[in-house]
């Protein structure tokens, strides 16, 4: 049961944000390097921008 249940939850650390669509896409990174590509990214109400990169 544990383990399922760390399977249904993990962390995911961003990578790449694409804000020109309506929705904001999302490169993630997963567990042990694993990628996802293009995750839909819902903003929140109000002004939103995504971190420079310095």
């Amino acid at each position: 049961m544990r383990r399922r249940l760390r399977l249904l939850v993990s962390r995911a650390v961003g990578r790449l944000v694409d804000p020109s669509t309506l929705l904001q896409t999302l490169q993630l990174e997963l567990l042990r390097g694993e990628l996802l590509d293009g995750v839909e990214h819902v903003e929140g109400y109000g002004l939103g921008t995504p971190a420079r990169r310095v």
